[in-house]
Parts: structure tokens; sequence; C-alpha cells
């Protein structure tokens, strides 16, 4: 019978590297593995890097963003996943919902001796395991083995790790806030005028899952964001900028909506605004663990994007069934459809395209019926990472994102008890409708919602006025 398996992975997938099946095959069963005592475990194959850590091992050898080869082109076999654009030889293998905890201390145990094995000779290792929002691990695998593990019955299936990366254009400005606060389209009177609610997200966190935030940024404080680095061989700064950005319109002082909240700015990107799906997993584990063990209300940003991956996808979904709130970028396709894209295409996420400051969508924002609502995202003004006081205009679909994130945390802050779906279907229904042009035919289903936060004359309200 393992014979005849690994046949048959042979035949279905062309092996590169056919001294890798002797090996398999000559020294393990596909049943389950006991270790002998007189095996060598000097070298652990196995690297476990817990989110909740917050540490990175530095090791050349471990590398997740080598993107100097990737997967182009997709390919589906049972069970097992080779997705557009993704790294080759990375892999997400994600459990089945009931597996038991015996059946994966089993597989992990299997694991290890197929890694002692051939670990060495193709460079194999696991690199992240997850649990709280996805009971999976993700490592680098040859084609042929990562298929044999999808085999297994205890495995639900198996995916190629994708690329993802910030989504923003560069350009000059800003009026996003005033527009938030508004339900006419702006004119010369009002779009520097912001008007909100005292205290705005007082009492939420606000988890950025993005390039990392310069924390002592005259934005956050006093003392109001918080660094954790996820992303191995990076540097434990916001070096592309990106990251500071985005949290600046979420929560900043003067660029932000949320600004009493609190933001955590979760590296899972690198310093070119690149990284893999199984590291954005890992930011969503982090949240995840933070939330269970300090409670409060909890927002996750993701302004990036990448591949349809299902691993991502679930990850969200788990989430968010945990009371976590996540908005995402609806993707910069110009026109594409955002259900292609992950995290954007999942219905549990609140996806969010951008318009421009005459109610037009943004001539570079995905579309579709995956769109959730849309938010300014053309020459928006925010913090920046030169210095303390910097700011820098920028366009993309990650600078709609966190406006509507950061509109969450007021809403939540508001009513802490509200659910996820209570707070997104309040921000549907107060979006301002039937004001949004260049909606397109194609595809289908693009909701004519711009976002506004729900301000009235009678409300006891602050005033930002920008000069």
């Amino acid at each position: 019978m393992v014979l005849f398996c690994k046949f048959i992975c042979l035949i279905t997938i062309p092996a590169e590297l056919l001294l890798f099946l002797h090996l398999a095959t000559a020294r393990n069963s596909t049943n389950d593995f006991v270790s002998n005592d007189n095996s060598d475990n000097s070298v652990s194959y196995i690297q476990d890097i817990a989110p909740s850590s917050m540490h990175a091992v530095n090791n050349s050898d471990d590398d997740e963003f080598d993107f100097s080869s990737l997967v182009l082109d997709g390919e589906e076999y049972p069970k097992f996943f080779i997705r557009t654009r993704s790294l080759r030889d990375r892999y997400i293998i994600v459990f089945k919902a009931n597996a038991t905890a015996d059946q994966i201390a089993s597989h992990y145990t299997w694991m290890s001796h197929e890694l002692s094995i051939t670990g060495r000779k193709f460079h194999q290792r696991i690199f992240r395991r997850f649990d709280r929002v996805l009971n999976a691990y993700a490592g680098r695998f040859i084609r042929p083995f990562a298929y044999m593990i999808a085999m297994r019955p205890e495995v639900d299936f198996v995916e190629s790790d994708v690329v993802m990366q910030m989504t923003e254009i560069q350009y000059d400005a800003g009026y996003n806030l005033a527009r938030l606060s508004h339900r006419e389209t702006l004119t010369d009177e009002t779009d520097s005028v912001f008007m909100y609610d005292e205290n705005p997200g007082l009492g939420v966190t606000v988890y950025v899952l993005d390039t990392g935030i310069m924390v002592d940024h005259e934005e956050f404080q006093p003392d109001r964001a918080t660094f954790v680095n996820l992303v191995l061989l990076s540097s434990n700064r916001d070096r592309a900028g990106h990251g500071t950005h985005v949290a600046g319109t979420a929560v900043g002082n003067s660029y932000g909506v949320a600004k009493s909240a609190n933001v955590v700015g979760v590296k899972v990107l690198n310093d070119r605004g690149g990284g893999s799906a199984s590291t954005i997993i890992s930011g969503i584990q982090y949240v995840a663990d933070q939330h269970a063990n300090n409670g409060g209300p909890s927002v996750i940003n993701m302004s990036l994007g990448g591949a349809l991956s299902q691993s991502v996808n679930r990850a969200v979904r788990n989430a968010i069934s945990q009371g976590i709130h996540v908005v995402a970028a609806a993707g910069n396709d110009r026109g594409g459809n955002a259900c292609n894209i992950s995290p954007a295409s999942d219905p549990s996420v609140l996806t969010v395209g951008s318009s421009d400051g005459q109610d037009r969508i943004a001539v570079f924002s995905n579309v579709g019926p995956c769109v959730d609502v849309f938010a300014p995202g053309v020459n928006i003004r925010s913090s920046w990472n030169t210095y303390s006081g910097s700011s820098r205009a920028m366009s993309g679909t990650s600078m709609s994102a966190p406006l509507v994130a950061g509109l969450t945390a007021y809403l939540v802050s508001k009513d802490p008890s509200a659910s996820v779906a209570d707070i997104q279907q309040q921000i549907k229904y107060l979006a301002t409708k039937n004001l949004l042009t260049g909606i397109p035919a194609y595809p289908s289903g693009t909701p004519n919602l711009i976002a506004f936060n729900g301000y009235n004359d009678t409300s006891h309200e602050d005033v930002q006025e920008d000069e």
C-alpha cells in the first residue's frame, strides 16, 4: 500500500527528486512512526516559531522570503493546490477540523521521522505551527513530499505558500477624514473638517498587520503604540513606512479616526513590503492569542493581499468567529475582482475599496461583490517613518482600509458588547448610498456605499479643523 501510494504520487506529479522517494520508502511507512532510542535526534527539522513568542530565528537557512524563484502558474490535484505567485517549495498544511489531538501529535511524530531522513538532504523544515486560528503548519518541502503529506488521512489540504504584499500608489495631499463625517460630497467649506464623538476608539486595540510601525512617532503619543516582529531575518523597525502610514490613518492623533485607541504594529511583511501567507497567518494567530489572553475589543487591519489562499481565508474566518473584527483592502488591480485575492475575498471580512475626492471609484481599486464599502484612498496623507513628525501622501486601497478599521474601532468603543456582525451591519447601514460613480458593469455586484461615521447635528462631537 505504501509503495502503491508513492507510485501514484510519482505518476500524478512528476518527481523532481527520485532519491527522496527512495529514502522515504526505504525507512518508513505511512503508519505512525514511534522513534527508536538509537535514532540521531541531534538536529531538529521542526522549527516551531510560535507567533505568541514574538521571536524569530535568525538563521540564513530559514529565510522565508526568497522571492528569486516564484511559481507563476496554478495547478490543482486532490487535496493539493499550487497557487499562482507562490513561493517555490513552501507549503501550508491544514489539518481536518475533526482531527483529534492524538492524530495531530502522531502526524508530527511521523514528520519528525521523515525529516530526520530527508530534511538535511533536501533542505526541508517546518517553519511555523498554528493552532488558535488554523490547525496547521507551514514549511519548506519538495513537491513530492508535500503531496505525500496531503495524502495523510488527518490532513484536510495542502496549498503552496503565496506571496503577500502591501498595496499602495504614491501621490500627494489629504481629505479622507472629512469625507468620513459628511453625508454630501465634499465642498471647499467641508473638505478639511472632521466631526466625531469624544474619545474615539477608547478601550479598543487596533492590530495593523503590515511592515511594522514607528512607535515613537508623534501621531501615536502618548505611548499608544507597540511593535511586534514576526518576520524572519527582518529588522525590528518599519523600514518600508507602509505600516506607519496605515496605522496613522487608523488611530493617529492628527491623521487618524480612532484617536484614543491603542495600536500594535504586527510586522508580517519584510522591509521591501513582501511576505508569505504563512507569516500572515502567524500574525492573525498572534492577535487571536492576545485577544484571548487580554480581552477587550480587537480590530485587525490588513492592508495587504495576494493570490487566493484558502488557508489565509480560513484563518481570518476563525479569528472573526472568536470576536475579532477584521478589515481588509480590496486590492489595486485596476478594476479587478476582489473575489480573486486573499484575504479580501472571504465573505466574513469587511473588505474596503477606494474612492477619490469626487466620490468616484478610484481607477486602481478592485471592485465586485466581495467589496463591502468604499472609502477615500487617493492622495491620503498620514504618518511616515522618516522622523517622529514626518508625513507622506499615498494612494491605494491600503489607505482606504485603515479608515474603516478606525471607524470600526470608533463604533466598537461606543458599544463594546456589539458583535462583529453587528458592527459590519452598522457600517453598511450608516454608509452613504448612491453617491458613488464609476461603478463597473463587470464584475457585477459592486456596492454603492461610501463609509460614514454617523455624525449628526444632535451629537456631542469634537470638531477637528485642518489648516
